[in-house]
């Protein structure tokens, strides 16, 4: 059972959700491999064949004067046919209102922009979903990927996809953690 929930996650087949269109979060405990797997999404981006525009760790806008500037600066990028990704990691600090700052790069930039986003998470589904509603993520992304060390496992990657505009689809990680905690 654990076999079919548990497949190994390469970054290039997130790149394809990327390219459809996916706005992806990634969440999990501190040191649970977050940013490598961020990192990795970059990698095959810039390997990808297609042009792309990649933004990634200039989220710390201190003012809004500050944060204008970065969207200048993402708008410039956006002179050719390729699409832009913007690669966010918690680390940099970049949360400006709990992600409503996607709200304003989507009406300034008026493109479609593929954006990954990592966030800290405690342990076990309960502290998983506390987190994300507090942080409206149904409202800003379309699919979850929890990353996880759990005791019996040497780790996992679960996607985790809406069920609906407002929720996201748990049962396979309801399952999952019923397996590997208890």
């Amino acid at each position: 059972m654990l076999n079919e929930i548990i497949k190994p996650l390469y970054a290039n087949e997130i790149i394809k959700s990327l390219y459809a269109g996916e706005k992806i979060i990634i969440v999990g405990e501190c040191g649970a491999g977050k940013t490598h797997l961020l990192n990795q999404i970059r990698e095959a981006l810039i390997a990808d064949n297609n042009p792309a525009s990649i933004l990634a760790g200039k989220f710390q806008a201190n003012s809004e004067k500050d944060f204008d500037e970065i969207l200048d600066e993402i708008k410039h990028h956006k002179n050719y046919a390729g699409k832009n990704f913007i690669l966010m990691d918690e680390e940099d600090k970049f949360w400006l209102d709990d992600f409503k700052f996607l709200d304003k790069i989507a009406d300034k930039l008026q493109s479609d922009i593929g954006y990954v986003a990592t966030m800290q998470a405690g342990r076990g589904m309960k502290k998983i979903q506390e987190v994300i509603a507090d942080k409206n993520v149904t409202k800003y992304f379309s699919k979850i990927i929890v990353v996880g060390y759990p005791r019996r496992s040497k780790g996992y990657f679960i996607v985790i996809d809406k069920k609906d505009e407002n929720t996201f689809n748990w049962s396979h990680f309801e399952r999952l953690q019923s397996n590997l905690y208890y």
